[in-house]
């Protein structure tokens, strides 16, 4: 996902793996301030329901949004088709104006 919102989520996971890692948390665990344990707790709890309602988001807005990406696609591709089969006749008939009005 390429959203800022997923972005911000991934910084803070990746956050919350580094505080949690063998290098790490033996300088904070048992060690003041104290509520920062219990704070810590409470954001991998929150992080994780929100990564949840996150991924919930995306699968309702991210189905709609491919599939308007790929009918604009396709329409523009049919548009293009056309405006060179136009192109083509009005060269072809010598209509100038119109020619030049595609192009």
């Amino acid at each position: 996902m390429n959203s800022r919102i997923q972005n911000q989520l991934n910084m803070v996971g990746a956050c919350i793996t580094v505080a949690n890692s063998t290098d790490y948390k033996p300088v904070w665990t048992g060690n003041p301030p104290a509520d920062f344990g219990t704070d810590m707790a409470l954001l991998r709890t929150n992080y994780g329901n929100v990564t949840v309602l996150a991924a919930q988001a995306d699968a309702a807005t991210g189905g709609g949004g491919d599939a308007s990406s790929a009918a604009e696609t396709a329409l523009e591709n049919a548009a293009f088709i056309l405006a060179r089969a136009l192109a083509n006749h009005f060269k072809k008939n010598g209509d100038l104006d119109n020619l030049g009005n595609l192009v």
